[in-house]
């Protein structure tokens, strides 16, 4: 599915920036404000996807242990409107392929941090999940 998204790096500063937040408060962080939000996922790459100059998507993540191989998908959240269209599974592609560029060919494993409603997501989408619940996708070579 060609979705024609678009990824960046968040400028919270940015009117997009400000969209992403809001749609990780539609879902994720439902009694925070933007700032707290904003705080919550400070040290985390924060990436915002857009469609026809619109975002779509957001999604964070963690690449301080890339050194060891892996990258983690803290946070991900596509606008209520756009759910259950194909956005969240074109975001995940992109974040899979994008990840590689951004750490090098030594990172093997996109790891997902999961809510207790979203795991059937990951997996329908390609991820693994072990027998002690972790969830996560082996990045092609």
């Amino acid at each position: 599915m060609d979705l024609d998204l678009y990824s960046r790096e968040a400028d919270f500063s940015t009117p997009e920036g400000v969209a992403a937040l809001e749609i990780y408060s539609q879902d994720l962080f439902l009694s925070k404000s933007l700032t707290e939000i904003e705080d919550e996922i400070e040290g985390l790459s924060t990436f915002v996807y857009s469609s026809d100059d619109r975002v779509i998507g957001v999604a964070s993540i963690d690449f301080s242990e890339d050194y060891m191989g892996k990258i983690v998908l803290e946070y991900m959240a596509v606008d209520k409107e756009k759910q259950h269209r194909g956005f969240g599974g074109a975001i995940l592609d992109i974040i899979k392929s994008e990840s590689r560029e951004v750490s090098g060919s030594h990172v093997k494993y996109l790891y997902v941090t999961v809510q207790s409603d979203t795991a059937d997501f990951y997996v329908e989408n390609g991820a693994i999940e072990d027998e002690d619940g972790s969830v996560y996708f082996e990045l092609d070579d």
